[in-house]
């Protein structure tokens, strides 16, 4: 049987490259169309790590963790006053949901 692609196939998934991303200094991105349902999700490639391994694929995990949790709130009114603390609570989110993930395991 195959696997249904991610979110009905509504997000697009892609590594991007440190260099691509010098001017945002992210880990991880999210670029969403509300008319057509869709996203794309870029995560640094793990070629641009300088960390162990175990701890790139945690470090990977959690950045695109953390732009599903964006994703999840896009609908929700921001501004740029808004940014910093929908920042915390995304951070916060994708921790706990990470956390609960490991804790069933």
């Amino acid at each position: 049987m195959a696997a249904a692609p991610p979110f009905g196939g509504l997000a697009h998934f892609r590594g991007g490259r440190a260099q691509d991303r010098a001017k945002t200094k992210t880990l991880g991105g999210t670029r969403w169309d509300k008319r057509k349902k869709s996203a794309t999700i870029w995560v640094l490639d793990p070629a641009d790590y300088t960390l162990p391994f175990a701890e790139v694929l945690n470090d990977l995990e959690l950045t695109l963790v953390h732009e599903l949790v964006h994703l999840e709130l896009a609908s929700l009114p921001r501004s740029e006053a808004s940014r910093s603390t929908e920042e915390h609570a995304v951070n916060r989110l994708s921790e706990a949901l990470l956390a609960l993930d490991k804790h069933k395991k």
